[in-house]
């Protein structure tokens, strides 16, 4: 019944009575839910989401407590297959005398020139400077380009705001780099990430290897016996001489003169050097790109 039908009082005003009801009536109403708005049914295209729950039968069928679906069957697993070979005995026996040799100094006539930290080293290159043919090692990295003097050890040049057309060695097709300091004009060839290679081997028998008994760790092996497999004893034929066991291996190898060994990680350079009255080339020999 609504309010402004009621009969007022006894002792009350009708009039202020109907208006009381009235405004009474205003009020309930503002507070119903428009027929816009009230509930209806959800259509068959705008169901809500139902989260069921399942659980796993006899012979793998998927349950629904509320609905059976069909059944899902176990996957038979994948067969995997060892294509790779196993080592044979004389295999194991080597890679156990490369994981077994410590890191030695190089022998004689070989000193060490330099232990040079270059952070984000890219690729090194050989050239040979032109007053007096010596060697140099150009050294790339992400912060631009540098020039070291193989006998010195000193870094003679540094260019940190490089063409960015020859920026890396990957910009040109011979992986190669515009040269710096005293060899301006002239482009270096840069081994390393980016690919490339430097010399192993010398005129007079030295030989580098690198080796990698316990991947990702590289070896670098220094010898005088024509290489793997090395028949005598670690330090007397063959020198383990550096072991990339804290940053990535770039790139290692002799200067085209004989005289200089070069090895690269991401994160330094190392050098060594031929004591004076040692050389396999005539003077005027060199590389300079």
């Amino acid at each position: 019944m609504a309010l402004g039908s009621l009969s007022p009082p006894w002792g009350v005003d009708a009039g202020a009575y109907r208006s009381a009801g009235e405004g009474a009536a205003a009020g309930a109403a503002m507070w119903r839910i428009p027929a816009a708005k009230r509930y209806s049914p959800p259509s068959p295209s705008r169901r809500p989401m139902q989260v069921r729950s399942h659980s796993v039968g006899q012979a793998g069928r998927s349950v629904d407590h509320r609905a059976v679906t069909k059944s899902t069957k176990k996957a038979t697993p994948v067969e995997r297959r060892d294509f790779e070979p196993r080592l044979s005995a004389y295999q194991r026996g080597v890679r156990e005398r490369l994981l077994a040799a410590p890191v030695v100094p190089a022998p004689e006539p070989w000193q060490s020139v330099v232990f040079a930290p270059v952070g984000g080293l890219l690729g090194i290159g050989f050239a040979s400077h032109p007053e007096d043919r010596r060697d140099l090692v150009m050294v790339v990295s992400r912060d631009g380009h540098g020039l070291f003097d193989a006998v010195t050890g000193e870094r003679i040049a540094r260019d940190r705001e490089t063409d960015p057309e020859d920026e890396t060695p990957d910009c040109t097709p011979d992986l190669s780099c515009p040269g710096l300091g005293p060899i301006t004009g002239s482009r270096v060839h840069i081994a390393g990430l980016f690919g490339g290679g430097l010399h192993t081997t010398t005129a007079d028998g030295w030989c580098l290897e690198v080796v990698t008994p316990a991947w990702p760790n590289d070896r670098v092996l220094l010898s005088r016996d024509g290489g793997l497999p090395h028949s005598g004893p670690h330090g007397e034929r063959w020198w383990h001489i550096f072991h990339s066991n804290y940053s990535e291996f770039r790139a290692t190898g002799f200067s085209p003169s004989g005289q200089t060994i070069a090895v690269a990680t991401s994160s330094d350079i190392s050098l060594w050097r031929r004591r004076t009255g040692h050389r396999t080339a005539p003077a005027g020999e060199g590389y300079a790109g």
